[in-house]
């Protein structure tokens, strides 16, 4: 039960670029005359996490798991802030027999934010930066556990749509993905979160 690799940087990167150009085809970078006044803002969010775990010839296999983000942001111009992150991306597990393994990645960034104007309510932020990633790996086998650990300097990105109910209170929907390390193995993990985010 390894960690899949992760598809070729040059591919993310690609699909990254064509991300970016759709929203400013679109117009939706926040345009700078017309952003909020409001220069901090705090989000925390929870939701579901999944892991890119190779699952082959494993009897039980559970990628997907609870997970928890919380983000504080400065606006230190119109239409671009500097924001830390933390998110925990729970577990996965893998099984067989009397074998098991379980992975658990935490994450802790700092980063830019691009605000997005979708118009009315709706707005969001294009987050990237750079982590600190940890993640532990639990091998059992035969009532003996192995504890390996992995910290990895990381890239992450990440993107978050918000609906404001007042000018300082927004239901928030955000997507976060790094790569995470352990053990000589490496892969993808993603976390889907909804929450509250705070503008002051």
């Amino acid at each position: 039960m390894t960690t899949r690799a992760l598809r070729p940087a040059r591919r993310r990167g690609a699909a990254t670029a064509l991300a970016l150009a759709a929203l400013a085809g679109t117009g939706a970078f926040a345009d700078p005359a017309a952003a909020s006044d409001h220069r901090l803002y705090l989000a925390a969010s929870g939701g579901a996490s999944i892991y890119d775990v190779d699952c082959r010839g494993s009897s039980t296999c559970d990628r997907v798991d609870r997970a928890g983000r919380a983000a504080v942001g400065f606006f230190v111009a119109h239409n671009l802030a500097v924001e830390a992150t933390v998110v925990d991306f729970g577990s996965a597990f893998a099984s067989r027999g009397a074998d098991s393994q379980r992975w658990r990645a935490r994450l802790a960034g700092v980063g830019l934010a691009v605000p997005l104007d979708f118009g009315g309510p709706w707005s969001g932020l294009l987050r990237f930066g750079i982590a600190s990633v940890h993640m532990t790996s639990d091998r059992g086998s035969a009532g003996v556990l192995v504890r390996s650990t992995g910290n990895s300097a990381e890239g992450y990105a990440g993107l978050a749509i918000a609906y404001a109910l007042t000018p300082q209170v927004a239901l928030e929907l955000a997507i976060d993905s790094t790569r995470a390390e352990v053990a000589g193995s490496a892969g993808r993990v993603d976390a889907l979160t909804f929450g509250v985010q705070l503008r002051f």
